[in-house]
């Protein structure tokens, strides 16, 4: 029995030993995260089924979670789509090590630039986010439904084709919403 209890620890020793250092190299490599922008971009743009542009790439680790910085983010077209000057994503390690997928506790935009389109059928639409008279699909942009989205400094502009006459053309700034 004693020999078993002792197995046991020092199996939870060489856990935390090795959690622990593991700890440490993503700590040690975080300040680097811009190295893998491209690659970011490219994962980013196949899961949103858009091009994706990144200006710069940041990372740290506070508190129990690491955190992303993207700066100069844009979505779609680079005419049109969604464009960022900032987005901060907040990681739920817990939640992502026990789904085996990213799960994101908060996200949160500044500078969000986007121009909403509704069709002459009244269908909605992101300008640059795909050509919205093709299929229903696109012009969406899919965002998994988890943590919190908070925009800050937002530029919104609303364009009406579905009146007829002149197309009306509203400009919303400075909004912020959650």
């Amino acid at each position: 029995m004693k020999s078993v209890l002792g197995k046991f620890w020092l199996a939870c020793a060489g856990a935390v030993v090795l959690l622990a250092v593991l700890l440490s190299l993503v700590r040690v490599l975080l300040p680097y995260a811009d190295a893998w922008r491209e690659e970011v971009e490219e994962r980013l743009g196949a899961a949103l089924g858009q091009e994706v542009s990144i200006g710069r790439l940041a990372a740290e680790w506070r508190g129990l979670a690491p955190q992303l910085e993207l700066e100069d983010l844009r979505v779609g077209s680079v005419d049109g789509g969604a464009r960022f000057g900032r987005a901060h994503l907040e990681v739920d390690v817990p939640r992502s090590l026990l789904n085996r997928t990213l799960y994101i506790r908060k996200l949160t935009v500044s500078g969000l630039h986007l121009t909403v389109v509704r069709q002459a059928d009244g269908r909605i639409a992101v300008a640059g986010l795909g050509d919205a008279s093709r299929s229903p699909e696109s012009g969406r942009l899919a965002l998994p439904a988890q943590g919190r989205l908070l925009a800050e400094d937002a530029e919104i502009r609303l364009i009406d084709l579905a009146v007829p006459g002149e197309p009306s053309d509203l400009l919303f700034t400075d909004v912020d919403f959650e």
